[in-house]
């Protein structure tokens, strides 16, 4: 789709990017291709965010079933009218923060998107543990800390939780010329493959978040009472200094670590 085309669409329904959603739209159809091109023949997609619908048309157009979401009414309406022609798209209208993504567990699922800023990394916390592929757009930015290693700046809760459910995988990267509006920064392409694991006690998200909660402190001084005795025993227990910080520390190693840590103590909520 020409940005002339998209623009002249959009101001004829009186639709514009709402800042507060996060909203940049993606033009360039041969990006969008390159984007459906990764999902082709995949027999369930899951779009975060119709938008306008460029990305939504061209998924329809690769896979047998697409179900999209979009906290705005305005998009979902147009979008719905717009690619009307497709009877293999189910179009939303809700935030799916609040979906019950548990519906599609037995299903052959990919999940995908634009994701905006302020909510990418609540996104795909959410889904890292459902064992399903993910393929998002993510500011430059989330991109970089998703896929960083331990004892890097950007190395963080995000990175380690993900990284124990995920591989993450940069595709490619995308300039601020191709969106509407332009945002400020650049885009990346990232995939996220789910990996095989143990299955770990409930509470891992809780603990390595407190792991996280200050860096520059030692990682046992990030918990107090009963869990930092535990902390202290599975550290030991596992050849680790009782000095080490949480971004010493990765995503495996967190595994191997919350699995010893649960003989002493639970961390479920």
């Amino acid at each position: 789709m020409k940005k002339k085309e998209l623009l002249s669409l959009l101001e004829k329904e009186d639709i514009f990017p709402k800042k507060a959603f996060g909203q940049n739209f993606l033009w360039n159809e041969s990006i969008l291709d390159r984007i459906a091109s990764q999902l082709a023949g995949s027999r369930l997609v899951i779009e975060i965010g119709t938008g306008p619908g460029t990305l939504t048309e061209k998924l329809a157009e690769n896979s047998e079933k697409v179900i999209t979401y979009d906290i705005d009414e305005r998009l979902y309406m147009f979008s719905k009218k717009r690619l009307s022609e497709f009877d293999n798209i189910e179009f939303i209208h809700k935030d799916f923060l609040e979906s019950d993504i548990f519906s599609y567990i037995d299903k052959d699922v990919t999940f995908v998107g634009n994701l905006p800023y302020n909510i990418a990394s609540r996104i795909i916390v959410k889904l890292a543990s459902f064992g399903k592929k993910m393929l998002f757009m993510l500011q430059k930015e989330v991109a970089d800390r998703l896929i960083s290693k331990k004892n890097s700046k950007n190395y963080s809760f995000f990175t380690a939780y993900v990284g124990f459910y995920c591989k993450p995988k940069r595709l490619f990267d995308i300039s601020p010329d191709n969106f509407f509006p332009k945002p400020n920064v650049y885009s990346s392409i990232i995939s996220l493959e789910p990996k095989k694991h143990d299955d770990l006690p409930d509470g891992f998200n809780s603990f390595v978040s407190n792991a996280f909660s200050c860096r520059r402190k030692k990682m046992v001084n990030n918990f107090s009472g009963d869990k930092r005795k535990a902390l202290e025993k599975a550290l030991v227990k596992l050849g680790y200094s009782l000095n080490v910080r949480a971004q010493e520390l990765s995503s495996e190693e967190f595994g191997k670590l919350f699995s010893v840590l649960s003989d002493f103590i639970s961390f479920g909520v």
